[in-house]
């Protein structure tokens, strides 16, 4: 499964490369390449209810499959979109992102970006054990303080 930058472009960039039909992100946005160029919510429920509808299954059945993880946001601020770049393009916080994927040894993830509306860089953590889940995010976060 392909990830991309967050943002519908990128999604739709990917499934037109790729030769997807759907796509999505976390935020519950997703990409029906049949039907349409952009997340849609009416569009994904439409969808969902011929799902169930055609497999005879209860909502709680299908999505029983998904594993759902703790996840921990925090937003470094910074001063402006040029330390946004710089920050970003520091290889050093590419090591620390592996360090700590490694540290959650595949049973998680984790999404540092820039904010494309704020002056701060996001760090999101996801993991099935909480506690180091937390701890990931902070290490992270004050790591990209220390650039």
């Amino acid at each position: 499964t392909p990830t991309t930058k967050v943002g519908d472009r990128y999604v739709l960039e990917t499934i037109i490369r790729d030769g997807y039909s759907l796509g999505g992100e976390q935020s519950g946005h997703m990409i029906f390449r049949e039907f349409a160029t952009t997340g849609d919510g009416e569009l994904t429920a439409l969808q969902l209810l011929q799902i169930l509808h055609t497999s005879g299954c209860k909502a709680s059945e299908l999505f029983a499959a998904c594993k759902k993880y703790p996840q921990y946001l925090i937003n470094v601020p910074v001063m402006n979109n040029e330390m946004k770049t710089r920050i970003m393009s520091d290889p050093t916080l590419g090591e620390a992102v592996k360090r700590e994927e490694g540290t959650l040894a595949e049973e998680g993830r984790v999404l540092v970006r820039p904010s494309g509306t704020e002056a701060l860089i996001r760090v999101m953590v996801e993991g099935r054990d909480p506690d180091l889940a937390q701890k990931c995010a902070q290490r992270l976060a004050d790591f990209i303080k220390s650039i």
